[in-house]
């Protein structure tokens, strides 16, 4: 079940990727691009369906460890959160550690994605994120 998971999630990134070389190059069609807003679709759905059935194979371990409002399960979440956190952001060679400045450009830069709908084109050097 999870290999053919993969199998699929892989076969629809590699066509996200032929479709984002053609976009580079400034060649991608109005059907390309309906395409290619279906497949994020479809990886989406995928990464759902993954998800889930990573959650049922792992509810033996939490019966196991403890209820959902035990120490392990805190513990877990709080690992993974502090995992996921970006601290700062390099802006054309100038580090910036300052919360509410990285939660600016952090938006700022995802809000574009999403308004424009393709892939911005970041400059090699102009942009970079530590964990």
């Amino acid at each position: 079940m999870f290999r053919y998971a993969n199998l699929q999630k892989q076969h629809i990134i590699n066509k996200i990727s032929e479709l984002d070389k053609l976009n580079d190059d400034d060649t991608l069609e109005k059907a390309q691009r309906i395409e290619r807003r279906e497949l994020f679709d479809e990886l989406n759905l995928v990464c759902h369906r993954e998800e889930a059935m990573w959650k049922k194979k792992s509810i033996p371990k939490w019966i196991g460890k403890g209820d959902s409002n035990s120490k392990y399960f805190h513990s877990i979440v709080n690992w993974r959160r502090k995992k996921n956190e970006i601290k700062c952001v390099g802006i054309i060679g100038q580090w910036c550690e300052k919360p509410d400045v990285v939660k600016w450009i952090v938006m700022d830069y995802f809000k574009e994605r999403i308004i424009n709908l393709t892939p911005l084109k970041l400059g090699k050097g102009k942009w970079s994120f530590k964990r």
